[in-house]
């Protein structure tokens, strides 16, 4: 805060604040000892410092002073352009909150409004624009992130990974209907970090599983079955995928070329576990090319 308010001043701006019962005046003042200006904060009552707490409104139609707790915080920097208003209230979550999220306790937020998709930020306040380097598909406000001392976020990418994963977890067990952002966040080319460890996560989530599921086979057709490119390859090769209609004919089922993280998922769903173990069963037991695969039995659903 002293370095800030030392910068704010340097910029010919002055900074004031009420916090608790005390109205704090930042200023530089002349240093008789070292013969320079420090910074030197002037301390009074709050409530000789009312006017601070006058809107604008207020103050023209000569009305009271707003009341406020001695618990808030007020912060008051002059001058302050309309432009840099607009660029520096987005990166304080308490000035321009998310109107869609979720929030858990022990993790944080997931931000899910498009205009904050990428974006990291720790107790609220924007850390980094994160969507070059995870491919971030949320936004998040975490309450745990290791930072250096200028707030630089010291990312590591298993942190990243399992916290947001985490509350994407809880929110969809909460907000079912989240199952088919997530879905389409982990169907993308190169899913983004804050998806990539969802099924590590759903032991004892049967429900955020079916939910999952239930968006999958609603994109799909109840009918359809997932089948991992690696699963498809160990049957057919490296070409396997000229050959999936000859697989579906030989099992007699419609398949649905996955990534392993999705299949991960839906094979958590106990609506759809045991058809999707009986395909898995079929898929690891075969060992002939794709036209030569013996037709099976349609596993129960």
């Amino acid at each position: 805060m002293k370095v800030g308010a030392l910068a704010l001043l340097r910029e010919g701006r002055s900074f004031e604040m009420l916090t608790g019962g005390e109205h704090w005046r930042w200023t530089r003042r002349m240093d008789e000892a070292f013969g320079v200006r420090v910074l030197t904060v002037e301390v009074s009552e709050r409530a000789s410092a009312a006017a601070l707490l006058v809107d604008d409104d207020d103050a023209l139609d000569a009305k009271p002073p707003l009341a406020h707790a001695h618990d808030d915080t007020i912060m008051l920097v002059e001058p302050l352009g309309a432009g840099e208003w607009a660029t520096f209230s987005a990166r304080f979550l308490f000035l321009r909150p998310a109107a869609d999220s979720f929030r858990s306790v022990e993790l944080g937020e997931l931000l899910l409004d498009d205009g904050l998709r990428g974006m990291l930020y720790v107790k609220g306040v924007w850390i980094a624009d994160m969507r070059a380097e995870y491919n971030l598909g949320s936004g998040l406000n975490l309450t745990h992130l290791c930072l250096d001392r200028d707030r630089r976020a010291v990312v590591h990418a298993s942190d990243l990974e399992s916290q947001s994963a985490a509350l994407w977890v809880r929110a969809i067990g909460t907000r079912p209907r989240l199952a088919a952002r997530v879905l389409e966040l982990m169907q993308q080319p190169m899913p983004g970090a804050d998806v990539r460890r969802v099924s590590e996560f759903l032991g004892g989530k049967a429900g955020v599983a079916d939910a999952i599921a239930s968006a999958w086979f609603a994109q799909h057709g109840g009918d359809a079955v997932p089948i991992a490119q690696g699963d498809l390859a160990l049957l057919c090769g490296p070409s396997g995928l000229g050959d999936l209609a000859a697989l579906e004919k030989r099992l007699g089922r419609r398949l649905v070329l996955v990534s392993q993280q999705v299949l991960d998922v839906l094979g958590h769903s106990v609506r759809r576990r045991r058809a999707l173990l009986s395909l898995s069963l079929t898929l690891s037991r075969a060992r002939t090319p794709c036209s030569d695969v013996p037709p099976r039995a349609s596993p129960p659903s």
